[in-house]
């Protein structure tokens, strides 16, 4: 048998609230209308009916779409089943783009930043960029966005409400709401990338992209950490007090097993350890480590341990933005004439990564080219 929700209105007035009740095979709006007035709003048969309209919708929210009182109700109902039915596909082959899109891009990258829901874990991780000869593309806003749309449009369909989909709603609003924030976050980032392009200051603060920390002794070490760091450990141990070691030496050369073994750096010395790393996003990631002598006072100890970050802070790289490199081709090339750009960019790429250099001496190097004019200098600078 058919069931509808009913409820009546007369303006903004409620005369007979919400309430499913059974309909009899074949009954129509107008007889159903007729049933419920004798059973539930007897003072309405007093009354003359200048106006009766009727609206059927999905959820109690909407509008609706206006029916006529002669048509059978479980011919309306059956029409909504349908379109429910088209909806519901409609929505799995959506969900599915989504992830097949996450997927393609890299769900590693996007779980990075956000995590994809447990229950839709198992449909990524599928894509073969080797099998499908394709190489992966990268996330977009747009892309983002426009999954976001579909997705949040499903949301408020009242297929949804169904007790059934009680699992899959919370999980549904994450993932959509994370694509979201994803396409946010890449256009910031998009908005911050072009802005330090076009900087004619260096990006990177030492302060920022740098960080010391003192690391206390660790008595009691897992056997797998000893076998880890035994090589580092001995080395460290065998030297002076406050003599630098460059740990990447003692890495390995995989970025995935080096990125582990500095996070577990911590936990391998049985002596006080000063730490210092050095990180320029993918472009360059260091740490060195000292011994601590445990025998001077911490105020002494303190003022040795910035001594060697400052040391160490003059050998680190300083790297130039898009617009400055482009400053600096286009004046060589306003006061050399023609020579050729990739001269002009070895010369920059020379001074520039030479952080012990004296800038004076670069100076005067640079001053001596543009005087002469002589393109064949470039070369010998």
């Amino acid at each position: 048998m058919t069931v509808a929700k009913i409820r009546i209105l007369n303006g903004h007035v409620t005369l007979f609230p919400w309430k499913i009740i059974n309909v009899k095979e074949n009954l129509t709006i107008q007889g159903l209308f007729e049933h419920i007035v004798d059973q539930y709003v007897p003072q309405l048969k007093e009354e003359i009916l200048e106006k009766i309209e009727v609206r059927c919708s999905e959820a109690k929210e909407q509008t609706g779409d206006e029916v006529e009182l002669g048509c059978v109700i479980s011919d309306i109902v059956s029409i909504f089943d349908l379109r429910c039915c088209i909806y519901r596909k409609k929505f799995i082959r959506e969900l599915s783009n989504a992830l097949w899109y996450v997927d393609k891009c890299e769900s590693k990258t996007f779980n990075s930043k956000y995590t994809i829901p447990a229950e839709f874990s198992q449909f990524v991780d599928r894509f073969d960029p080797v099998k499908d000869k394709k190489g992966r593309p990268l996330f977009t806003y747009d892309e983002l966005n426009f999954h976001n749309q579909n997705l949040t449009a499903y949301l408020k369909m009242s297929w949804i409400e169904h007790p059934c989909f009680t699992f899959l709603k919370p999980s549904l609003i994450k993932f959509a709401n994370d694509l979201q924030k994803y396409a946010e976050y890449l256009l910031k980032k998009a908005a911050q990338t072009k802005k330090n392009h076009d900087s004619m200051k260096h990006i990177v603060n030492e302060e920022d992209a740098s960080k010391l920390k003192i690391i206390l002794p660790v008595m009691f070490r897992n056997p797998t950490i000893v076998t880890k760091y035994k090589e580092l450990v001995t080395a460290v141990e065998s030297t002076d007090y406050w003599k630098i070691i460059n740990v990447d030496q003692y890495c390995p050369n995989n970025s995935t097993a080096k990125s582990t073994y500095l996070q577990n750096l911590e936990e391998a010395f049985t002596f006080k350890i000063g730490i210092y790393t050095y990180h320029h996003g993918n472009v360059m990631n260091m740490s060195f480590v000292w011994k601590i002598d445990p025998n001077i006072d911490e105020s002494a100890a303190f003022k040795k341990n910035y001594e060697i970050r400052n040391e160490l802070k003059s050998f680190m790289p300083v790297y130039a933005t898009r617009a400055m490199r482009r400053e600096f081709v286009n004046t060589c090339d306003m006061f050399l004439g023609n020579v050729e750009k990739s001269r002009v960019r070895r010369i920059y790429k020379e001074f520039t990564g030479d952080s012990t250099a004296d800038e004076s001496e670069i100076d005067a190097r640079v001053k001596l080219a543009f005087d002469l004019k002589d393109p064949e200098l470039i070369t010998d600078l």
